[in-house]
């Protein structure tokens, strides 16, 4: 947890910024245990520091970017300091959380109680609002993209440095590898391609539960040196991954808007992903093909598409360049600005 200050703007999030005076505090909890008291123990755990970081500057606002433990900490804190909070949803939060026992009336009391909600897709609001929260009080600001670090890049250059195969099509897949991100089905639509004579690769970015099953089912269908467990890698090596690769596929069973993707597109790479979420809201059919979840046929065919279509570099790059960080922190600062001092933390204008 973060409790960052800036514009007297109390921010709460597991980030750092560059120019902002950031406190790190350890909160008691039980892992996997009573998450419906995680909430309660942050909260607790945050008054500890509270007199200290007072004592510095006294905030106008809470921002909470994590509907549960956070937001539920953060109203809390709201109601002691007698500020406004505003709570950032993004996408497990509402779409899983809810799901562990108590969790989900503690976060729809949350939502109930904030001044505003951000959400980062049109279908998270859609949720949230028929949870009851007043559709006023919703804002959709998406998430951007760092432009100087995802951009079109030489394929072949790109993997010269990274050391890869330079003749075969490239399928990365960037994120946890659970089975709710769709990680073991994109491996069963992969296996399909087997019974092609083009050389194919498939690379996992990143590490999870579904590892050590990623790995007996490559032994088991005879794929070694086809699929590639690179583990996590750094952001700025993602680029070049991106770059190497033909296309990036992200078959999750629930999203909010991923990130992978609006950076796949930056760097004018196509994707598969699954038609949940607010995927559709950023991935049109010039930069990609939507597939139902849990569904490795469908997916098999949509990647033998998409690896044989002929796809438009500016229609890529140009999707994307819609979603930036700059633009989200402009939208969250007018937010903050021309909202925040009536004191009432509601949103004067909805531009849904």
């Amino acid at each position: 947890m973060l409790v960052a200050w800036k514009k007297n703007v109390l921010e709460m999030n597991p980030k750092n910024w560059d120019g902002i005076t950031a406190t790190y505090f350890p909160y008691f909890f039980i892992p996997r245990l009573a998450r419906w008291s995680y909430g309660v123990t942050m909260f607790m755990s945050s008054t500890i520091v509270l007199p200290k970081l007072l004592g510095r500057q006294r905030p106008d606002m809470i921002y909470a970017t994590w509907a549960y433990p956070d937001a539920f900490a953060a109203i809390c804190l709201g109601r002691l300091l007698n500020i406004p909070v505003v709570v950032k949803i993004h996408g497990s939060d509402i779409n899983e959380q809810p799901n562990y026992m108590g969790v989900g009336k503690m976060i729809s009391w949350c939502l109930s109680q904030a001044g505003g909600i951000v959400s980062v897709s049109h279908d998270l609001a859609k949720k949230v609002i028929d949870l009851g929260v007043d559709k006023s009080r919703v804002k959709v600001i998406y998430n951007g993209l760092d432009a100087s670090l995802f951009y079109p890049m030489e394929k072949q250059k790109c993997r010269e440095t990274l050391k890869i195969n330079k003749d075969a099509s490239i399928i990365l897949y960037v994120g946890n590898l659970k089975e709710k991100k769709g990680c073991l089905d994109l491996f069963d639509a992969f296996a399909k391609f087997k019974q092609n004579d083009r050389r194919i690769e498939l690379v996992y970015i990143g590490g999870g539960a579904c590892e050590q099953t990623i790995k007996a089912k490559t032994k088991q269908h005879n794929l070694e040196g086809l699929v590639h467990l690179i583990g996590q890698q750094k952001h700025d090596v993602l680029p070049l991954w991106m770059g190497a690769a033909d296309l990036v596929v992200l078959p999750s069973y629930a999203e909010g808007v991923p990130n992978v993707l609006l950076e796949a597109m930056a760097c004018a790479r196509p994707v598969v992903a699954s038609n949940v979420g607010g995927i559709p809201e950023v991935v049109p059919n010039t930069c990609g093909i939507l597939v139902s979840p849990a569904d490795s046929v469908q997916l098999y065919n949509a990647m033998d598409q998409a690896l044989k279509q002929s796809w438009n570099i500016d229609a890529l790059v140009s999707n994307a360049a819609q979603f930036s960080w700059e633009k989200n922190a402009k939208s969250i600062s007018t937010l903050f600005l021309q909202q925040i001092p009536d004191k009432n933390g509601r949103f004067s204008h909805n531009d849904n």
